[in-house]
């Protein structure tokens, strides 16, 4: 059987990570990776599940509470921009510092 990693976004601008068959998309997705192995989610791989690629080609990264980012909105916070590119509507929800 074949995954794919749903990164999501709900109403409330909390972001979080669903697996689903290929083929299936979860609520709120927002991007996907394709083809995930079982071994990486069983294995909790967060290193090597950055360095896959999205759907669109792009890539992201997790955050330390679970959370996930594209890398232009990593690079953004990381240099305390005001203007952050978030790839959602809606600004994300983001743990107090």
């Amino acid at each position: 059987m074949q995954y794919v990693l749903n990164l999501c976004q709900d109403a409330k601008g909390y972001r979080f990570c669903v697996v689903t068959e290929a083929g299936s998309a979860a609520p709120d997705m927002v991007r996907q990776i394709t083809e995930i192995s079982s071994d990486l989610i069983r294995r909790y791989a967060c290193h090597e599940i950055e360095k896959l690629p999205l759907s669109d080609g792009s890539h992201f990264v997790f955050g330390p509470h679970g959370e996930w980012f594209t890398i232009a909105e990593e690079e953004a916070l990381a240099d305390d921009q005001d203007d952050v590119p978030w790839i959602t509507t809606v600004a994300p929800t983001l743990p107090p510092k």
